[in-house]
């Protein structure tokens, strides 16, 4: 029996998957990012930890719950999209949960801020686009919040 031709990339998307190609197109598959799995499990403590977290952050940490874990390139990580890692850095608000002074040198060594740290600078490096669109929105609500 001989294999049939190969299809081009969009009819092999739609045959495969049953939906509209442009839903398998590269620029919209989700961006990730590594991170080291000790750094998701502080930033979701923090979050638990906290008080009521922002939709988006509800969103975040369903993500991660009901996402597969895939591991990363480095040793002890996992492979995270980038939106989810940077609502969990964002939102997990570590100075306020922990009540921490950020003028304190001991406040850089807290497990917790130094998750957030990291999965910022993470998602700025591996999905600087993320982070630009992101930073861009919330700037956007905080401005709004205080015109308000």
């Amino acid at each position: 029996m001989t294999e049939p031709p190969l299809a081009d990339f969009p009819t092999a998307c739609s045959q495969m998957h049953d939906h509209d190609p442009i839903d398998c197109a590269p620029e919209t598959i989700a961006k990730t990012v590594d991170i080291p799995v000790r750094h998701v499990v502080a930033l979701l403590a923090t979050i638990a930890c906290g008080g009521d977290p922002l939709p988006d952050v509800e969103t975040a940490v369903r993500d991660v719950a009901v996402a597969p874990t895939v591991p990363g390139d480095g040793p002890d990580t996992w492979r995270v999209n980038a939106e989810t890692a940077w609502w969990l850095a964002y939102g997990s608000d570590a100075l306020g949960t922990f009540d921490l002074d950020e003028t304190a040198n001991a406040t850089y060594h807290h497990p917790a801020i130094v998750a957030e740290i990291a999965v910022q600078v993470a998602v700025m490096e591996q999905a600087p686009d993320i982070d630009k669109r992101l930073s861009a929105y919330t700037a956007d609500l905080v401005d709004a919040i205080c015109a308000a």
